[in-house]
């Protein structure tokens, strides 16, 4: 099991005004043999699978992860 330093359950807003509830899971990074560090990010309810963010460095897989958790809920048109 992968840590998880970071997990947010809250309701969301859709374009429509409906509300559902939203949850999603971003882990601690890690390294990769390939010379770069990644965090998981699961957002099951948008996604139908965990996505692997790589960085440079462990702060940049922090980083690019939380800029790939907003562009999924932009793209999604969904409001926190």
């Amino acid at each position: 099991m992968v840590e998880v330093p970071f997990e947010f359950h809250a309701m969301v807003r859709r374009v429509d005004g409906s509300s559902c509830p939203f949850r999603c899971y971003v882990s601690g990074p890690r390294y990769d043999e390939g010379s770069s560090f990644y965090c998981y990010v699961d957002c099951l309810e948008i996604d139908n699978r965990a996505r692997a963010i790589h960085g440079v460095d462990a702060e940049q897989a922090i980083e690019l992860s939380f800029k790939f958790l907003k562009t999924m809920l932009d793209h999604h048109r969904l409001c926190v």
